[in-house]
């Protein structure tokens, strides 16, 4: 190192020694915290062990001794002094820079958009601003930002991102975007800005799945713009622009579909379908695999059977429906009768799906038939009724398409829903498709592991989730508590 080098050099001041201590994989790491500046708070302290160590500081539990640091608190009031030695738990790190070059991304862009957006009202669109437009809409890196939130990460890492992101201000920066982008026509928008009004679906999909930050983003979520991006990306022929990384492709039509399952995770019925609903179902009618839209037969059935799956829990999930609600039974019942669970689970397994959340969807499958809390259950209209079935017996595909898989049936053994499982061919209607579906489910099973009879308990609660209370209910109360609530 030179001498200028040298004397320009800060020098660390202020040095605490850390033990890194990892409650996820029981890792213990020594290392040295050290600073140019002296903190003078702990919420001080907290961020520089985020940005040394990548450690999230709502995942911090900071201790000194045996005493636990508040974050509200200063430096001096626990008498800590440089050399000093503390502890820091946390469950697992996050990726920070990526995070923080998240945010960074979308300030930018949404400072040029917001620069350029009266020219876009401007048609024809000059060559000169398409020309900008290329060179400063990067849907390519936001889409690589969404890998560190999505399945190319851990579970336990995707949820840190997640949270790190929402709680910098991603998602607040995400949605300003993304509403910057709905004031524009979208059709004729240029593709570098369609593809950037995807990207931000996406990216809002991917924050949200996790029960970590499903009450974060719906307290914050503008759900009316996640809905008409929905309803007006439209799906056509695969499009390709290129990066100096990798060719982009994106198939428009598979989002809807994330946006779907993005708004299920987030809604908890508080949505209401826009007039241009009819366009949020064409994803059961309009994919069916031709030369013009170049979707596969895999391609056309999953698109089908996800567009089904999560239409049928916004439908289980609603405090009130319209009768526009009842026009889905003929796509739901089509699909149904020709549903294959099989070649459902080949094509999943070909994408590499992976699925960690069964509760959500086996709720709809112990939804309840004559509380009045449901309004499948109480309609007067007798199509609610077989609506409510349709909604039922597509969620008990699900369990069939995800229980052909070794690894989710351990999954769903350790996580004790085995026995609900079990118990759906009783308690679901007699004769019913639902019920038909549920028996070749338990017949399945009986074929690939060996199976005990459900427990008494679990058999008595399966009983009172369709009867009274639905499946959270009973999977949190004493059956006591709640047998006293119905005799």
């Amino acid at each position: 190192m030179s001498a200028s080098n040298k004397s320009t050099e800060k020098k660390i001041i202020y040095c605490l020694n850390v033990t890194l201590s990892c409650t996820e994989d029981g890792s213990i790491g020594e290392r040295e915290l050290g600073l140019t500046w002296v903190p003078e708070t702990i919420a001080e302290l907290q961020d520089e062990v985020q940005d040394q160590f990548n450690i999230p500081v709502f995942d911090q539990k900071l201790t000194f001794g045996p005493t636990t640091l508040s974050s509200k608190e200063s430096i001096q009031s626990y008498s800590l002094r440089s050399g000093d030695s503390i502890t820091v738990e946390y469950t697992t790190e996050a990726d920070v820079a990526v995070v923080l070059e998240t945010i960074t991304f979308l300030q930018k862009t949404l400072t040029f958009l917001e620069s350029v957006e009266p020219q876009l009202h401007l048609f024809p669109i000059s060559p000169e601003l398409k020309a900008s437009l290329q060179t400063e809409i990067d849907s390519v890196q936001l889409d690589e930002f969404s890998n560190a939130y999505s399945s190319a990460n851990s579970p336990k890492r995707q949820i840190a991102n997640a949270l790190l992101c929402i709680k910098a201000g991603g998602l607040n920066l995400l949605q300003r975007l993304h509403s910057a982008i709905l004031r524009l026509p979208f059709k004729v928008m240029p593709l570098q800005v369609q593809l950037l009004e995807i990207g931000m679906c996406r990216m809002m999909w991917t924050l949200s799945p996790h029960t970590e930050t499903e009450a974060v983003v719906l307290e914050e979520l503008k759900l009316d713009n996640v809905v008409q991006s929905l309803c007006r990306v439209t799906l056509v022929p695969k499009a390709t622009i290129s990066s100096p990384r990798n060719p982009y492709t994106e198939w428009m039509g598979d989002i809807q579909l994330k946006v779907v399952n993005m708004l299920i995770a987030a809604s908890a019925g508080c949505l209401t379908w826009p007039s241009s609903w009819q366009d949020a179902k064409s994803s059961l009618t309009d994919i069916d695999p031709t030369p013009e839209n170049n979707a596969t037969r895999g391609e056309s059935v999953n698109l089908k059977y996800s567009a089904a799956l999560q239409i049928s829990m916004l439908c289980a999930s609603r405090n009130s429906l319209t009768t526009q609600y009842l026009q889905i039974n003929e796509l739901l019942e089509q699909f149904l009768s020709e549903a294959d669970a099989n070649e459902i689970h080949t094509y999943e397994v070909e994408l590499g799906y992976v699925q960690e959340r069964y509760i959500p969807y086996l709720r709809v499958a112990y939804m309840p038939f004559h509380a009045k809390k449901t309004v499948l259950a109480c309609g007067s209209d007798p199509r609610y009724r077989n609506l409510q079935m349709m909604c039922i017996e597509a969620h008990v595909l699900f369990l069939q398409v995800i229980l052909i898989g070794e690894q989710e049936r351990k999954k769903m053994m350790d996580q004790g829903l085995m026995d609900y499982i079990l118990c759906l061919p009783s308690v679901l209607p007699a004769g019913s498709r639902a019920q038909k579906r549920a028996k070749d489910l338990v017949a399945m099973l009986g074929k690939e592991m060996h199976l005990q009879p459900p427990s008494l308990i679990s058999m008595a609660r399966a009983r009172l989730a369709t009867t009274h209370f639905g499946l959270d209910r009973v999977l949190k109360a004493p059956v006591q508590e709640l047998l006293s609530e119905v005799y």
